[in-house]
């Protein structure tokens, strides 16, 4: 390879613009012709047969041609894969410059597939990054060491080629292609006078990084497989321990996760459980589950709690930010470290606080801004939806807003399709002396004749009147106003009604209901595959279903069981293409 220069142009390295034009030449001129020989790590299709899941029959995983072949990774996995990739201490912080990934209608999580676009605008902000990572990296012996071969015995050129094959197969989470390989050579080799600063190995090196980190095998988890298996095109040993990784850990797969698809131990279903139960163990895991509930919990929601200081003086602008963390905490805890199952969600009543929610909740003894582990009142709270967090955010400056609660129960909890609210809807008229909360909304929202009335008093008024019995911060209350509060209601779950007398009774409903249990495996699912749930997820998301609600299996080992799914069979054959 010394010496080549492949089929790269001859630029000048007198300026960061033409450094950028040759980056991009040769980065492209790579990214899609010739294949890259992407098959199984022998050279052969990878079976799939294996081990069964914890169901008994290994679950079947979706039709994967709705998955986009070329995903590429959300601001977050760029962060934590530069982060590693790097073997930096901590995420690099630049993608705060990136403009942000879009949100798309349909989909829960920043991370659809066909909304990860690359624009101008972020093309630019992917080159400024990139020059300035490589210069942070090299600038600094220790790190710059951490990710190259020892010098032993090689030349310069030896030891660069050593990198760029060790690298690359890191930087692109697959072995590279010698003409790959020739082009990131060709970058050393005119890196060495491209910098003012720097010279020689070194600016060779910190040109290559350039390059690798502008890749289209670095911004995309790139799916090349093309042999054919039946029907299914298998993903090779490679692409799967990138589904992996990126949907357990949000970041690229580590050594040993590189080393197994590289041996073979990625082809079967019991090597693909055997890694992924490793994963799980590991905290990046952890951070991926709260994250996941983060975004079905719209805890970023919780940014606008803003209660009236005339009617609550003792809330504080610190309770939106201490909301969140108790949720995090609370999640984290239940979900992960304990290992609990979605029943533990919807019904915990240990959960972590600091004083502002300790006052809310009514809860004695010494509290400061620290976190700690409280148990609260099993008559009066049940799970995360009577939470200070969920109450809060779902509450107007004054008043508890059922309106939103309910929609938010009926739509996230229990994936009941709530039409939009038709225009020109006026708003609640202000709340009176002689009329409780639930009255004026009741009045207003269920008159006969309405359009509003077959959505609200069908669906979305009984999950919201539930919780009635918490005010606009969260806080318990029997009374609303001079009359006692009404927090019965009759809901729709599992295609029938079901009475409850509180938002504790409905907690224990939603706990026990296959439709809940549906709905948060449809929502893993979607997370995992980067797109909006599908028809063709039914069966897979029954599996998991059953597994969470019948078998009390822990929400962690279902995502054990959905990374061993989407990674063990592969993309759906188009018809028109032959085998």
């Amino acid at each position: 390879m010394s010496g080549s220069t492949g089929s790269s142009p001859s630029l000048l390295m007198e300026s960061p613009l033409q450094r950028t034009l040759l980056l991009a030449a040769l980065v492209l001129s790579t990214a899609c012709g010739g294949g890259s020989g992407l098959v199984g790590s022998n050279g052969e299709a990878p079976a799939t047969g294996g081990s069964e899941g914890m169901g008994g029959a290994p679950p079947t995983v979706p039709p994967t041609d709705e998955v986009s072949r070329f995903r590429r990774l959300t601001h977050r996995e760029w962060e934590q894969t530069t982060r590693d990739l790097l073997r930096l201490g901590d995420t690099p912080g630049l993608s705060s410059a990136f403009r942000l990934d879009p949100k798309q209608s349909g989909y829960l999580f920043e991370g659809n597939a066909d909304a990860l676009e690359v624009d101008q605008n972020l093309w630019n902000s992917y080159q400024v990054a990139a020059a300035e990572l490589a210069a942070r990296v090299t600038a600094d012996d220790a790190v710059l060491a951490a990710i190259l071969p020892p010098a032993d015995e090689l030349d310069e050129d030896e030891r660069a080629e050593l990198f760029i094959e060790e690298f690359g197969t890191r930087a692109h989470r697959h072995p590279l292609t010698d003409a790959q390989a020739e082009a990131y050579f060709a970058l050393y080799e005119r890196g060495k006078t491209a910098y003012t600063d720097v010279s020689g190995f070194v600016a060779g090196v910190r040109l290559v990084l350039e390059g690798f980190l502008q890749s289209p095998y670095f911004l995309y988890r790139v799916e090349e497989s093309s042999s054919a298996l039946g029907d299914l095109i298998p993903l090779d040993a490679y692409e799967r321990a990138s589904r992996l990784s990126y949907f357990l850990w949000g970041t690229m797969p580590d050594d040993e996760l590189l080393g197994a698809a590289a041996d073979g131990d990625l082809n079967d279903a019991s090597g693909l459980r055997a890694q992924a139960a490793r994963l799980i163990e590991d905290e990046r895991a952890g951070d991926m589950l709260t994250h996941f509930f983060e975004r079905v919990l719209e805890v970023e929601r919780y940014q606008a709690i803003a209660p009236s200081a005339s009617k609550f003086p003792d809330v504080t602008e610190a309770l939106s930010g201490s909301a969140a963390s108790e949720t995090a905490g609370f999640v984290l805890s239940q979900m992960y470290e304990k290992a609990g199952n979605l029943r533990d969600l919807l019904t915990s009543t240990t959960t972590v606080v600091d004083a502002e929610l300790a006052r809310i909740y009514g809860l004695d003894g010494e509290f400061d801004v620290a976190f700690q582990s409280a148990d609260l009142d099993r008559e009066e709270r049940r799970g995360v939806l009577t939470q200070v967090g969920f109450l809060a955010s779902h509450a107007t400056s004054s008043e508890p807003d059922p309106i939103h609660r309910g929609v938010f129960v009926a739509r996230r909890v229990a994936c009941i399709e709530i039409s939009a609210p038709p225009d020109g809807v006026p708003p609640l008229p202000p709340s009176t002396a002689d009329k409780t909360n639930r009255q004026l909304v009741a009045e207003h929202t269920e008159a006969e004749g309405t359009a509003c009335r077959n959505c609200h008093a069908e669906f979305i008024n009984p999950f919201g009147f539930a919780f009635e019995n918490y005010d606009a911060v969260g806080a318990y209350r029997d009374m609303d106003g001079d009359f006692p509060v009404d927090s019965s209601a009759v809901v729709w779950l599992d295609g029938e009604q079901v009475s409850v007398g509180s938002a504790v009774d409905l907690a224990e409903a939603l706990a026990e209901s296959q439709q809940v249990h549906d709905c948060f495996s449809g929502h893993l699912l979607a997370y995992a595959l980067g797109r909006p749930r599908s028809g063709t997820d039914a069966e897979l998301v029954q599996t998991l279903s059953e597994l969470s609600l019948d078998q009390a299996v822990p929400f962690r080992d279902l995502m054990v069981e959905v990374s061993v799914a989407i990674t063990e069979l592969g993309r759906a054959r188009p018809e028109a293409e032959e085998p």
